[in-house]
C-alpha cells in the first residue's frame, strides 16, 4: 500500500494538514522523522551505528525547531514529502520487485498489478547499476535542489 500513488497523495495531504495545524513544532517533528527515515534507508547498518538514524533525525528536528520558519507557515511541507514518496515508488518500479503504483485502478484486470520497467532493464538494489547510475543521479538532484534553495 505504501508504494501506491494513493498513499503518496494521502501522506502529502496528511503532513500538510498536520503542519498547518501544528505549526513549527509539527514541522520540526516531520522534518526529524523524515531525516531519520532517509538516513536509515541511505546508510548501511554498520555506517549508521545503532542510533545513527535517530541521531540524524534528532539533529534535523532540533535545527528545524531552532531556525526561523517561513512567513506563510509550514503547510507546504506535505508537497515534498508526497513527491518523495512518489519518487521512491518510481525508483522501486525500476527494480525486479516492481510496485502496484496505480492501485485501485485495474491493470490487465488486477487491482494490485505490479508495474515496472521493461524486464531487461530492471536491476537489483545494491547492484553495480544502482551504484553507478542511480546514486550519482540522486546526488546531482540533491545538489541541484540545495543550490536552488540557497539561491532563492
Amino acid at each position: 500500500m505504501t508504494h501506491t500513488l494513493v498513499f503518496a497523495v494521502a501522506a502529502g495531504l496528511v503532513v500538510s494538514l498536520v503542519c498547518w495545524l501544528g505549526g513549527d513544532v509539527a514541522a520540526a517533528v516531520v522534518a526529524g522523522l523524515s531525516a531519520a527515515l532517509a538516513a536509515r534507508g541511505l546508510l548501511r547498518r554498520r555506517a549508521r551505528g545503532m542510533f545513527g538514524a535517530a541521531g540524524v533525525g534528532l539533529l534535523v528536528g532540533v535545527m528545524a525547531a531552532a531556525l526561523p520558519g517561513p512567513g506563510g507557515g509550514w503547510w507546504w511541507l506535505g508537497v515534498p514529502l508526497g513527491l518523495g514518496c512518489l519518487t521512491h515508488s518510481l525508483g522501486d518500479a525500476l527494480t525486479h520487485s516492481r510496485v502496484p503504483l496505480l492501485w485501485p485502478i485495474r491493470v490487465r484486470g488486477c487491482r494490485w498489478a505490479a508495474l515496472g520497467m521493461w524486464a531487461p532493464l530492471r536491476f537489483r538494489t545494491g547492484s553495480a547499476v544502482e551504484l553507478l547510475l542511480v546514486v550519482p543521479a540522486l546526488v546531482l538532484a540533491g545538489g541541484f535542489s540545495t543550490w536552488m534553495l540557497a539561491t532563492a
